[in-house]
């Protein structure tokens, strides 16, 4: 795969976003009320927010992610040039800098993250580890990793489109739970559990950090970043049937955008056969005008 160059960060620095020093790391992993979340920041007025959920038709952002996984994920070093790359901090700069929040599959590189970003603050949602589990393997694992759906995107769709959301997720994935595929993933899943959450408590000094439990609400989040508590109720949105209706959704538009495109594609072949067609059964395009006019 040939290098993919960073895109470059925004021209002035978006007041309040990671790359002005300040901004918001939501490093639970994904499963971990990351768009509940992201939904409630919002609401208190963070506009400039990443979820992976939304970002399925950005193919630059996923290519960033792809070389950012093969920067810090060992599995996929193998001592070749491809396994190598290094991601600096104007990387993560023209990756993530710019947004005020990241949350979700932002959470899977959460140590390298919280590293590039130390004044950030951090919020940390760690669910039990069985229940996270269930929601983990049903809404990413076998979600996005069904066998035929994984080939038919991967290797089909993405040249297609263009579109590399599928094309990166393994490297994601499976390269943060030291992984090369699903079984591997379920193996280590316990162990590197245990270890994304230390790491990060490690790393973010105690004041930067706050450990969340979305049933306790708004206080503790507003108390922590200096904000009025809402007259609304804290949102928990995006349980794991809304995920698996979701995932699904976007294969279907994904599927239809590429059949879209081929058809797009095929149109001027079409035309030059049915000319041909056309000129060996003797018709010809003034003979179609001068059958049109008489009728």
């Amino acid at each position: 795969m040939n290098p993919v160059q960073p895109t470059p960060p925004p021209p002035e620095l978006i007041k309040g976003s990671l790359a002005s020093g300040e901004g918001i790391l939501c490093l639970g992993l994904p499963r971990s009320g990351t768009l509940s979340i992201v939904t409630a920041l919002r609401q208190l007025g963070y506009s400039h927010v990443h979820h992976g959920a939304e970002q399925v038709f950005n193919s630059t952002n996923w290519e960033a992610s792809i070389r950012a996984s093969r920067a810090c994920f060992p599995v996929w070093n193998t001592g070749g040039s491809q396994g190598s790359q290094s991601f600096s901090k104007a990387d993560w700069d023209a990756f993530l800098g710019h947004y005020q929040v990241v949350s979700d599959f932002a959470g899977f590189y959460g140590s390298h993250i919280a590293k590039v970003y130390p004044t950030a603050k951090v919020i940390l949602v760690q669910r039990p580890f069985e229940s996270w589990y269930a929601s983990f393997d049903a809404a990413i694992l076998q979600a996005l990793f069904q066998p035929i759906r994984a080939f038919l995107f991967q290797r089909l769709i993405a040249p297609v489109t263009g579109i590399t959301a599928f094309t990166a997720h393994p490297y994601i994935v499976f390269g943060s739970f030291k992984a090369r595929n699903v079984d591997e993933t379920r193996l280590n899943a316990q162990e590197v559990y245990d270890e994304h959450y230390a790491a990060v408590r490690k790393i973010v000094s105690p004041e930067n950090l706050l450990e969340l439990n979305l049933e306790d609400g708004w206080a503790p989040l507003c108390n922590f970043l200096g904000k009025e508590i809402p007259d609304t109720p804290f949102p928990h949105v995006n349980d794991r049937k809304n995920m698996l209706t979701m995932v699904n959704m976007l294969c279907f538009l994904l599927t239809m955008k590429s059949l879209w495109m081929i058809l797009k594609s095929l149109l001027p072949i079409v035309g030059v056969v049915f000319g041909y067609w056309l000129s060996q059964q003797g018709i010809t395009i003034s003979s179609i005008s001068q059958l049109i006019k008489g009728t």
